[in-house]
C-alpha cells in the first residue's frame, strides 16, 4: 500500500508512472506470448504477466535505467515457471495415486544408463549452452527471445545452441559407439 497525501493508497489506485505505463503499452503483448510458451494458457500468462508488471510497480528499488523490460521480462518468466513448477508437483502427487506402467529390467537398465549419459553430457556444457537450451527447447521461446532474455545477440543463440547440440550428439554417439 502506497499513501498519497498521508492517506493509505491501494495499489490498484497508486499512479502509475509513465515510463511503465510506456512499457505496458509496448511490450505487454509479447510478454504474454513468452509466458504462454511455457505455461500453454494464455489466460494464466496474462495474470502471470500483469503480476509481473504489478510487483515491478510496487518494488521500492527500481533497475537501473534501460533494463526495466529486461527485468520485467525476467520476473515475468520467472513467475510462469514457478507456476508451471507448481502445477506439475501438484499433478505429480496425483499421479503418484496411479499404478506405474511396468518396466522390463533390461529397459530399466537401458533407460537409467541414457538419462545417466544425457545428464553427464549436460554437466559439461556451458552454464550459457545450458540456458539456451532449455530457453529454445524447454521453454519453447524463439531464437530472438531468447537473445533478449540473456541480453546477447540472436547470432550468440544460435552459435550457443549449435555447440551445444553438436556436444550432446557427439556423446551419445560415444556412448552409443561403446
Amino acid at each position: 500500500m502506497g499513501t498519497k497525501n498521508g492517506e493509505a493508497v491501494s495499489p490498484r489506485r497508486m499512479p502509475w508512472d509513465s515510463g511503465l505505463l510506456q512499457l505496458y503499452i509496448d511490450h505487454f503483448s509479447d510478454l504474454v506470448a513468452s509466458a504462454e510458451r511455457i505455461l500453454r494458457s494464455r489466460m494464466i500468462a496474462e495474470e502471470v504477466v500483469q503480476e509481473a508488471f504489478l510487483q515491478f510497480h510496487l518494488r521500492k528499488k527500481k533497475p537501473s535505467a534501460g533494463s526495466e523490460l529486461s527485468y520485467l521480462r525476467s520476473m515475468a518468466l520467472n513467475n510462469a515457471r514457478t507456476i508451471l513448477r507448481r502445477t506439475s508437483m501438484a499433478s505429480a502427487r496425483c499421479d503418484r495415486d496411479l499404478p506405474p506402467t511396468p518396466l522390463s529390467v533390461e529397459d530399466q537398465c537401458v533407460q537409467s544408463e541414457e538419462f545417466a549419459s544425457l545428464a553427464a553430457a549436460l554437466q559439461n556444457l556451458s552454464i550459457r549452452q545450458r540456458q539456451v537450451l532449455w530457453l529454445r527447447h524447454g521453454a519453447g521461446l524463439s531464437e530472438q527471445e531468447t537473445a533478449r532474455v540473456l541480453s546477447i545477440g540472436e547470432g550468440s543463440v544460435k552459435t550457443h545452441a549449435w555447440r551445444a547440440r553438436a556436444a550432446l550428439r557427439d556423446a551419445m554417439s560415444e556412448r552409443l559407439a561403446a
